[in-house]
């Protein structure tokens, strides 16, 4: 004999919960370590501001870490007095998840004349891949 079909309800909570539970573990296996760099040029002395942030390719979960380096040609450096350089973030740009979206960076040149200065600024930490819309809905 073949067992009929049960007439029941669907407990639309559970059904809720079991989309849910689905849907952040997505979300949880899409996070990933990533790593994003924003590189400026500066001439001379000064205290410089981006004008704008800017935007990383991937959303940070958490802030990120931040790296500064820079780079001057030595040949136009007098070793005797070498320049004081620093760079850092003036400003976050978050969504309203709180995840990090991009950065508007700022750095400072004492004891340079007209010469150029290359900033590097390396951002690290967990960041969301791009998931497909398909895989949140099933």
């Amino acid at each position: 004999m073949i067992p009929s079909a049960r007439s029941g309800t669907v407990n639309p909570f559970a059904a809720l919960q079991g989309q849910q539970a689905k849907r952040n573990q997505v979300i949880e296996n899409s996070g990933r370590h990533a790593i994003d760099e924003i590189t400026c040029e500066s001439t001379g002395s000064g205290h410089f501001l981006q004008s704008a942030p800017a935007m990383f390719e991937m959303p940070f979960v958490q802030r990120p870490q931040i790296y500064y380096g820079h780079y001057v040609d030595g040949s136009q450096l007098n070793t005797s007095s070498l320049p004081s350089i620093t760079g850092g973030v003036f400003k976050w740009v978050q969504d309203y998840r709180g995840f990090f979206l991009g950065a508007q960076v700022y750095y400072v040149v004492t004891g340079l004349a007209q010469i150029v200065v290359e900033h590097h600024f390396t951002f690290s930490g967990t960041a969301i891949k791009d998931v497909s819309p398909d895989l949140l809905d099933k």
